[in-house]
């Protein structure tokens, strides 16, 4: 299962009907997105009324499921996959040696192709 966070900003219709919304959205959730779970929702203060931590097997599953909370009354949701970083490291550190050898590969070829002694064709002047 894939991690995700769901920020959400709430309506202002949806403020006087807030005393259910946990309910009717545990409710929604099992019968249109069964395959997620809601490992945990927290009130903000800022921009974002809610923030979700859902465990989805995918990103159409985690979309399903913001589609399920902007239902009841959400009024703007954002969907965030999460990595954590003990898993992104390895990521990190496989993508700048593969850049190290793609730098090293170019400057070999450009090398190759202007030998320091011959100035390129386009200076229209030779080195004595």
């Amino acid at each position: 299962m894939a991690e995700y966070i769901v920020l959400c900003r709430f309506s202002s219709e949806t403020l006087y009907s807030f005393s259910d919304l946990g309910r009717r959205l545990e409710a929604k959730m099992q019968a249109l997105a069964p395959e997620v779970s809601i490992r945990a929702g927290y009130a903000l203060l800022g921009p974002y009324d809610m923030l979700y931590f859902i465990d989805a097997p995918d990103h159409s599953a985690a979309i399903q499921a913001a589609m399920v909370m902007r239902s009841l009354g959400h009024q703007h949701t954002e969907v965030w996959p999460v990595v954590k970083a003990v898993d992104f490291m390895p990521l990190a550190d496989r993508f700048f040696e593969q850049c190290r050898q793609y730098d090293q590969q170019i400057d070999v070829a450009l090398e190759e192709s202007f030998p320091a002694s011959d100035p390129p064709a386009w200076t229209g002047c030779t080195l004595t």
